[in-house]
């Protein structure tokens, strides 16, 4: 089964260890996605993602490789330390 875990994490703390106990303890085969090591932008509140499409999206080019490694995943575990979006 394939799994993608999206880890949003900026530390190896306490998110970082919900995220290694799921990798020790998933059957199948996983891909890990951090999020900080991708180059995304910030969000600029535009809306056009929801009111236009994701492929409207300022940053679309950035995000395309993440969603398209989601649609055929069976399983999507993730994670965001909530400090993140201070």
């Amino acid at each position: 089964m394939k799994c993608l875990i999206i880890n949003g994490s900026p530390r190896k703390k306490n998110t970082w260890s919900v995220v290694e106990e799921v990798k020790n303890n998933i059957p199948g085969d996983y891909e890990e996605i951090h999020l900080l090591k991708e180059d995304i932008g910030m969000c600029k509140g535009c809306f056009l993602c929801f009111m236009e499409g994701e492929d409207k999206c300022p940053h679309y080019n950035e995000i395309k490789p993440i969603i398209e490694k989601i649609t055929p995943a069976k399983k999507i575990p993730h994670n965001s330390n909530k400090r993140m979006f201070k």
